[in-house]
């Protein structure tokens, strides 16, 4: 297997792992193999998969820039809970009291 044609397939391919095997005809088993043999070839792997994120959050945040509505849900949903964003958790059992008021 040559590893940096298939490391170029995988950038080139946005982190899409089958896609890059495709390509390059080489199955998942080969790659994981590969992968648990060489701690470098792993490494530069993650690398890639760590760019790829890095490349979608800009997007993301280009998206936020531009008051892409759904965008910015979507950001303050996965990011936002500390400040009351997005779904938060329930606990069964317990209530809310906002205020009790005694009838005299």
């Amino acid at each position: 297997m040559d590893k940096a044609k298939f490391l170029k397939s995988l950038y080139q391919n946005l982190g899409l792992v089958n896609v890059a095997c495709k390509e390059l005809n080489i199955s998942k088993e080969i790659l994981e193999n590969e992968i648990s043999l060489d701690a470098d070839f792993k490494n530069k792997v993650e690398q890639v998969k760590e760019y790829v994120l890095d490349f979608v959050e800009g997007k993301l945040l280009e998206n936020i820039a531009n008051n892409d509505t759904r965008s910015i849900i979507y950001f303050l949903d996965a990011k936002g809970k500390k400040r009351g964003y997005g779904e938060q958790e329930k606990t069964e059992g317990t209530q809310l009291k906002l205020f009790e008021v005694e009838v005299l």
